[in-house]
């Protein structure tokens, strides 16, 4: 793993843009501090002058100038530890007593460098500057300690932050690096998935982090992926094994048409069923061509407000008189006064109702009912239909609304398994839940959609 990819890393990138902010601001706050600090430190010096200033006025009032001069004098000779300077000076900058060398060109507070006895070299001092009777009277304190302090306290910043930003550039280092050790083994596993590898699927960690929380997102769609692999599979097997038996009676019926000894009838009727297969050839491909165009579309543009109750009672009298005459009775239950209105592609909606009455009016024996009916159910709608056939047991439900799944031993059903199918992908794409169940006997289909305001 190269470090240039884990530094350019977006992790990496916040961490260093972080600190790029984090200097700015302890730059800030640092000066600000050292200002701070030394404010209070000269405050104190000050404090300090001010109290020796007003000891020598007293001085001064109370013993006289010579009595002041006697005091600077012994002052100056004393070397105390933190000793301050002092100096007196006539009107014409001569020194009178003292160890200030020269007399300042001001007065009020300043800072001069000053060199006293056993010193390398000259110290700097903040000083106050007085006049005493045409006299000038020159006390200051030593700042070494103020820049010993500035020097610590800056020493001490430089270091607290050159901490902070090796270790965060070393926790951004690892975090950039576990982020793209992820990312690396999530392109592995996308790679596996394109060479066919539809099993494959990434690691989630237990940190449940960012890239985790798109790994369980990138393993549903693979989830996904693959169930739709595997239903076109399934589904090409099935076009080929069900259109394998239609084929051949269309192409042994153009044979005998074709042969010379077939009489004019046989032959028209030879053509007539080669033709009836094969126009139940093309309806079965554009049913599977509806199928996935439905769902492979999820755009509800075109959905309308659709009374689910208008739409039961509609298709009920369509079918009515076609189930009578096949021996069956078709009832159709919607409550008065009650649209039950839902959101929809109302095209779809009739198609798929159509579907189920066919599917079972194939199915019903004759002289039994199918139920057909709508209604509102707390907040949503239910249409739900119901016959007295053989029903589907409860562990091949969820086959029999696969495409081309024809289930076996339930009687003669005719068709190419697409039916259901149809229903199942009307739902999904209206988010309604379909659900087959037991009739007692028989199959009950619920379809429960999200009602609308009326």
């Amino acid at each position: 793993m190269r470090p240039g990819n884990i530094l350019s890393g977006a992790a990496f990138r916040v961490v260093a843009l972080s600190l790029s902010v984090f200097c700015v601001v302890m730059l800030i706050a640092g000066f600000a501090i050292l200002e701070i600090v030394r404010a209070s430190m000269i405050n104190d010096i000050r404090s300090k002058i001010v109290e020796e200033v007003i000891l020598f006025d007293e001085i001064y009032r109370n013993e006289g100038p010579s009595a002041l001069s006697d005091a600077i004098d012994r002052l100056a000779r004393s070397r105390m530890p933190a000793q301050p300077i002092v100096g007196l000076f006539a009107e014409n900058g001569a020194r009178l007593a003292g160890d200030v060398e020269l007399a300042p060109d001001f007065y009020g507070w300043g800072t001069i460098a000053q060199k006293v006895a056993g010193a390398k070299a000259a110290q700097g001092y903040h000083v106050e500057v007085v006049s005493l009777a045409g006299r000038k009277v020159v006390v200051g304190r030593r700042l070494d300690l103020v820049e010993a302090m500035e020097r610590t306290l800056t020493r001490a910043l430089l270091i607290a932050g050159a901490v902070v930003i090796l270790v965060s550039l070393t926790i951004g280092y690892f975090v950039s690096r576990g982020a793209l050790d992820k990312l690396e083994k999530m392109a592995a596993v996308l790679e596996d998935v394109s060479r066919g590898e539809s099993g494959a699927r990434l690691k989630v960690g237990a940190g449940r982090d960012q890239i985790d929380r798109i790994s369980v997102m990138i393993n549903a769609h693979l989830d996904r992926l693959s169930t739709l692999m595997e239903t076109t599979r399934n589904s090409i097997i099935a076009v080929a094994h069900d259109l394998r038996t239609p084929l051949n009676r269309a192409f042994l019926s153009v044979q005998k048409a074709s042969d010379k000894r077939t009489g004019a009838d046989e032959r028209e009727a030879a053509l007539n069923a080669a033709s009836a297969e094969i126009e139940g050839i093309g309806e079965t491909f554009e049913t599977i061509l509806r199928i996935a165009r439905i769902a492979s579309s999820d755009d509800t543009a075109g959905f309308e407000r659709v009374s689910a109750t208008a739409l039961v009672e509609e298709i009920a009298e369509t079918y009515q008189p076609v189930l009578e005459e096949a021996g069956r009775e078709l009832i159709f239950e919607t409550p008065p006064d009650d649209p039950a209105w839902i959101s929809g592609d109302r095209r779809m909606l009739f198609q798929m109702l159509v579907n189920l009455v066919e599917n079972a009016a194939r199915y019903a024996p004759e002289g039994t009912q199918v139920t057909l009916g709508a209604r509102r159910d707390d907040r949503d709608v239910l249409i739900e239909i119901a016959d007295h056939g053989p029903g589907i047991p409860a562990e091949r439900r969820e086959d029999a609304v696969k495409p081309l799944h024809q289930l076996s031993g339930l009687g003669e059903a005719g068709g190419a398994g697409l039916g259901l199918a149809l229903v199942r992908a009307v739902a999904d794409r209206h988010r309604a839940k379909l659900r087959l169940s037991d009739n007692a006997p028989g199959l009950r289909v619920s379809i429960r959609f999200r009602a609308v305001a009326d």
